[in-house]
């Protein structure tokens, strides 16, 4: 896991529980699925060292492991997350992204969200079970790298069909935002 997800997680608090599958070697009947609490409030903002290695520290600190629950707690309705909405944090990320928009190189930003979303339709496949995936591969089908068909080849006919359909997800997604 990166910093970006702790980090959303922080500012989420109780509002975000990572869900882990506990994989039974005796069949998806056995598996386990529980929700953590809470995993990442004790990070610091930039610790230093791996994730795992400030993972390992946190718990080590805290002598105790992080919350576990296996009921289900659905997340908050969307009335009780608009009570925490600061409309000042967004016009503050608004206008930097305006003064970015203003300075980026010509098609620059366009570039980088067709790579932010190419990365997102693979890792959502991946994340459903369609197929593995590696930062190799996740990068090369992003950056549309001249072997990225073929290595989607490799993982089975079924791979590329499925990046495009979650492509195509997506763009309908932010088309049906921005306009």
């Amino acid at each position: 896991m990166s910093r970006s997800p702790v980090t959303f997680a922080q500012t989420q608090g109780a509002r975000h529980r990572p869900a882990l599958v506990l994989v039974s070697p005796d069949g998806p009947a056995r598996d386990e699925l529980r929700y953590l609490a809470d995993p990442f409030a004790a990070f610091q903002a930039k610790p230093p060292g791996s994730l795992l290695q400030r993972k390992l520290d946190c718990l080590l600190a805290q002598r105790r492991p992080p919350a576990v629950t296996t009921s289900y707690e659905p997340f908050l309705a969307f009335v009780d997350w608009s009570q925490d909405f600061n409309p000042a944090v967004v016009d503050r990320y608004a206008a930097r992204l305006s003064d970015v928009r203003r300075s980026a190189p010509g098609g620059a930003l366009d570039r980088a969200r067709d790579v932010a979303l190419r990365s997102a339709a693979v890792d959502s496949g991946a994340i459903e079970g369609l197929y593995t995936t590696d930062r190799g591969f996740t990068k090369s089908v992003a950056t549309q790298a001249a072997v990225w068909e073929h290595l989607a080849a490799e993982k089975g006919p079924h791979v590329k069909p499925a990046i495009e359909d979650q492509l195509r997800a997506y763009e309908l997604v932010l088309d049906a935002v921005t306009g």
